[in-house]
């Protein structure tokens, strides 16, 4: 199964293409605006698996918590491609798309993303 994924909820953006639960292709950035970024990161992992899209299986986004304005662009953004592909989307809780990285961790995994005002998701 092929996914094409972004993350987009911090300033530290990703896209990635993962087949069979490993990472074919990923950028990750810092970003200042994620909707001048975030296409030239889906056009560059496209490319590093050979520029088609017609092996996708589906597409996840990150749904937050996170920054409201990077949530809408990745949403805007996927929501598009699911549109012109057919392909199913999920949207993915950005703390547990965190968490997942310690799957098989014996232990509590607690993630946090810092939030404005010195608060914490």
């Amino acid at each position: 199964m092929m996914i094409l994924a972004v993350e987009t909820a911090t300033a530290h953006q990703s896209v990635a293409i993962v087949e069979d639960g490993r990472v074919r292709a990923c950028v990750e950035q810092q970003v200042g605006s994620h909707g001048e970024r975030l296409i030239p990161a889906l056009r560059q992992v496209v490319e590093m698996v050979g520029g088609a899209l017609g092996g996708l299986d589906g597409l996840a986004v990150s749904a937050g918590p996170g920054s409201f304005t990077g949530l809408r662009v990745g949403l805007a953004t996927v929501s598009a491609f699911r549109l012109v592909t057919g392909k199913p989307l999920v949207m993915v809780p950005t703390l547990e798309g965190l968490a997942w990285n310690l799957a098989g961790v014996d232990g509590r995994i607690c993630a946090i993303l810092k939030a404005r005002a010195g608060e914490v998701y």
